[in-house]
């Protein structure tokens, strides 16, 4: 028992020791690399969705009560802003092409690097939607 924990602790010890660089040298790996960092902005922008329906729901209920033609127009604004954020994922998913194995490593990288650049674009507009929203609610 006291060898395998031994065996263990040695293994990890040196897969610790490995920078990124050096376990990323092969296409694939760095093709798969770029491709990751897109998709973790999308995973982390895409659960806002839910909170974007969430907060037309409370816009919406407040239109229906509201006899202030300014207020009325202002959460109409607001809802405008989270439907054209919301518009902006679904309109980069369908664009976005995951099929990039058999591309050369330049040209997938070129394209991941440009659509790092869009989905960025679209995390900030739904951040920037979400906050204004939540702002002018509170």
């Amino acid at each position: 028992m006291k060898k395998l924990l031994i065996l263990v602790l040695v293994v990890l010890a040196a897969c610790t020791g490995q920078s990124k660089s050096d376990e990323c040298t092969t296409d694939e790996c760095l093709k798969q690399q770029a491709y990751d960092k897109v998709i973790a902005v999308h995973d982390d922008v895409m659960p806002k969705l839910r909170m974007i329906s969430d907060l037309k729901g409370e816009i919406e209920e407040r239109m229906k009560s509201s006899l202030d033609s300014v207020a009325f127009n202002q959460y109409l604004q607001l809802m405008q802003e989270l439907d054209a954020a919301d518009e902006s994922m679904w309109v980069w998913m369908r664009a976005f092409n995951s099929d990039i194995e058999n591309l050369p490593l330049d040209s997938a990288l070129n394209y991941l690097e440009a659509e790092q650049r869009k989905v960025d674009e679209v995390a900030e507009r739904i951040n920037s939607s979400i906050t204004a929203v939540q702002t002018a609610l509170n």
